[in-house]
Formats: C-alpha cells, sequence, structure tokens
C-alpha cells in the first residue's frame, strides 16, 4: 500500500513540473509575442518511450490557416514538416524520419474546426489521415491567438512501426500566432 502511495505522489510531483514547464513555455511565447508584436511563434513537442528510456523532440515550424465559418468557429489547416523535429540524436531523427517516411510525406497535417474549445477533423501521418478530436485552449491577446493542446497518438493508428519504440507517443502544442479575430483569413508560417 505504502508503494502505491509513494507511486501516487511521485506521478502528482511529476504532473505539476510538467504543468509548471507548459505554463512557463506558454508565459515565455506570449511576452516574446508581446514584445515583437507580429512574430508568430510555435512549439510543438513529442515524447516517445524507447525501451527504459525516453526521447523528446521539438519543432518550431508551422504552416497555419484559419477561416471564419458561417456557423461559428474557424476551418483550421496546420503542417508541421517532420524533418523539422530534432532530439539532439542524430541516429534517432534519421531512424524516425525513416519510419514516418518523410522524403514521401513530408507533413504532418492537421485540418478541420475549431469552435467552443473543441477541434474536430483530422490528423495526417504518413499520408494516413484519422479523425482527430481533441479540447483547444485558445486565448486572444489583441491581435494574436495563443493555442494549445496536448494529446497522445498511437503509431500504429498511422501504420507506423519502429522496432523499439512504444507506438504510444505524447504530443503538446504550443502557439502564438498573428490573427485578426475579425479577418476574413488568418495564416501564415513559422520556420
Amino acid at each position: 500500500m505504502r508503494i502505491a502511495f509513494v507511486g501516487l505522489y511521485l506521478s502528482a510531483i511529476a504532473f505539476r513540473m510538467r504543468t509548471r514547464l507548459l505554463l512557463t513555455v506558454l508565459m515565455t511565447l506570449a511576452a516574446s509575442a508581446r514584445a515583437d508584436g507580429s512574430r508568430d511563434q510555435a512549439l510543438i513537442t513529442y515524447t516517445a518511450t524507447v525501451g527504459l528510456g525516453q526521447f523528446s523532440g521539438v519543432s518550431r515550424s508551422l504552416e497555419w490557416s484559419a477561416d471564419p465559418l458561417a456557423g461559428g468557429g474557424h476551418h483550421v489547416r496546420l503542417r508541421v514538416p517532420l524533418a523539422s523535429f530534432d532530439s539532439g540524436y542524430r541516429d534517432f531523427d534519421a531512424r524516425m524520419r525513416a519510419a514516418l517516411e518523410v522524403e514521401q510525406h513530408p507533413f504532418a497535417e492537421v485540418e478541420g474546426r475549431v469552435r467552443d474549445g473543441r477541434f474536430e477533423g483530422t490528423l495526417a501521418l504518413r499520408g494516413v489521415p484519422r479523425p482527430f478530436s481533441r479540447n483547444v485552449e485558445v486565448v486572444f491577446m489583441g491581435s494574436q491567438l495563443m493555442a494549445h493542446v496536448s494529446f497522445t497518438i498511437s503509431l500504429d493508428d498511422f501504420g507506423i512501426a519502429h522496432p523499439g519504440i512504444d507506438p504510444t507517443v505524447s504530443m503538446d502544442f504550443v502557439a502564438v500566432l498573428s490573427a485578426n479575430p475579425r479577418a476574413v483569413i488568418a495564416g501564415g508560417a513559422v520556420m
């Protein structure tokens, strides 16, 4: 019983640390965006379990557009260049790019509708689209918006097999983007 309690306690500490880190990232992105006033910024991270350890990678590249819909909400398109993810380990990144077939399918693509803090649409990896629904935090700050979503995906759902890698991958998406809520079309690229 005591071991279970210690495990729960450590899990709670890890959750608080992850939440604090995420809030720090959000505040840093928001502060630097306000200072510049026009710079789009994105931070997309993944965490994958490999054997007994974990690898994390990050991308700061994003192509995006958001078009208002007549019934409310926005039609959103996001493209993240898969080759832009960097774990700091060249060999691991090369193996992941091969498994994702980056030469033939260079982007992770998300398309769908955001309304009332909920995204409904598809996520495509390796050219394989799958239904994708998540709650999304969106905050407008003047002429910018800040968006955040955390989720997990299964590489198996996209036909991606990589020996030694747990197919469940955790993802975090944080972006501060220039977008006037009254604009007909908003979009851009973060490279």
